[in-house]
């Protein structure tokens, strides 16, 4: 363990912070501008009823969007072999410290934006900000396991947009067991062991 201030780090944490150090601030000015914009949103507690309502909506939305093109950039980064040129190790671990995220997350947004190559109407979805990065999360880890996932793509898509990750993640597991019935079998005596 090493300190940081008054507090003791492992070396692992303090790599990422040497990395995150190194890391280049290039962006493009819309960034900025963005970061502009959020700071001039009125205050909530200004707005009626109606307003907050719409208002977390459409907050969403761009939330959203925002978490696609991050996806976007990390796949970029992955495709560009950006942690070799940053010296980062992996992209998952770029993508870690570029955002303050512990490495696992960083891989997992890898993986995903990697799965999302393969599901374009998902990626459609996800980029106009209609579904949410959960949503993504559960639809990329059935989507392997369920036979012929095209057909049902775009049917998946609608209903993600209109429901909770929750209940989209239990539909899709029954999508899998239909698909897979002896995977029930299993289930079922694991269940009774225990």
């Amino acid at each position: 363990m090493n300190r940081v201030g008054f507090f003791d780090v492992s070396r692992q944490a303090r790599r990422r912070m040497a990395i995150a150090a190194d890391l280049p601030d290039d962006h493009p000015a819309l960034l900025d501008q963005i970061d502009t914009m959020l700071a001039a949103l009125p205050d909530p507690h200004l707005l009626c009823a109606e307003q907050r309502a719409g208002s977390m909506t459409a907050v969403q939305g761009v939330r959203n969007r925002l978490d696609a093109y991050l996806t976007d950039l990390a796949v970029a980064a992955d495709t560009n072999g950006d942690s070799r040129v940053l010296h980062a190790g992996t992209t998952g671990m770029l993508v870690a410290v570029a955002t303050g995220a512990n490495p696992q997350a960083g891989s997992a947004l890898v993986a995903r934006g990697r799965a999302l190559q393969d599901l374009p109407q998902v990626r459609a979805a996800y980029t106009a900000g209609r579904i949410s990065t959960a949503h993504v999360a559960a639809i990329t880890a059935h989507a392997a396991r369920i036979d012929r996932f095209a057909a049902v793509e775009a049917a998946v898509v609608t209903i993600a947009e209109t429901t909770e990750p929750g209940e989209l993640r239990r539909i899709l597991q029954v999508l899998v067991e239909q698909c897979h019935p002896e995977s029930l079998d299993t289930t079922a005596q694991n269940l009774h062991a225990k």
